[in-house]
């Protein structure tokens, strides 16, 4: 079997493994990839997502953002199943809140009842505060439905232009594609010298010595 295809006998290798020239006696030189390459622990800095700052992020609200930043470039439509949804998760957080202002209620209410007369007029002081964020959380839910239903309106009529707009279009590429397609139905002599029925010529249309005769036949 040759041997002509490999570089040499004993390729050279990298490393304290170097081929034909190795060093009997202890050396302090060594091979660049012998060497480490990172020497510190790395960590997040400022502005690469380190640990205190997603705690300090709120995600959810993120996501939903950048949700509807992409629904509005984009127009798209939201179906019936989406819109049930978005509803339904409005109503769960509305009803998470409610649960959590219950609890919070109760809470306080318990420890009136253990307070004096004093802390018993603050405790009717924060219910009625609690009763107004009710009616205003009952105020922004209303609101978002309103503005859910406006949304949906304006889509639908920006889809119905859409239509209209793209079948006009294509009504008129049909009639320029007619009249310009069928050389009985153009107007003009030029339109009709463009859509004249012309033969593709070959690639040897301009030989020398085309259509001549083999002599000796």
């Amino acid at each position: 079997m040759t041997t002509a295809h490999r570089p040499t006998w004993n390729p050279a290798r990298g490393g304290e493994s170097q081929g034909g020239f190795r060093v009997i006696a202890p050396s302090a030189k060594y091979s660049s990839r012998d060497m480490p390459a990172q020497l510190k622990m790395k960590i997040r800095q400022v502005g690469q997502s380190a640990p205190k700052e997603v705690q300090r992020r709120d995600l959810r609200k993120e996501l939903q953002a950048r949700e509807a930043e992409h629904f509005k470039k984009t127009n798209r439509l939201l179906d019936e199943n989406e819109e049930e949804a978005l509803t339904e998760s409005v109503q769960r957080s509305n009803a998470a809140l409610e649960y959590q202002r219950i609890d919070a209620d109760v809470d306080l209410n318990e420890a009136a009842f253990d307070s004096d007369k004093e802390q018993d007029d603050n405790q009717h002081a924060e219910n009625d505060a609690s009763e107004s964020e009710d009616d205003d959380s009952d105020d922004d839910n209303e609101e978002l439905m309103r503005e859910l239903e406006r949304i949906k309106k304006e889509r639908e009529a920006e889809r119905l232009k859409k239509e209209e707009e793209e079948r006009e279009f294509q009504e008129r590429e049909r009639a320029q594609a007619a009249m310009t397609g069928n050389p009985l139905l153009a107007s003009t002599e030029s339109e009709r010298s463009a859509t004249e029925f012309r033969v593709k010529r070959r690639w040897d249309e301009d030989v020398v010595f085309r259509n001549q005769s083999r002599r000796g036949e």
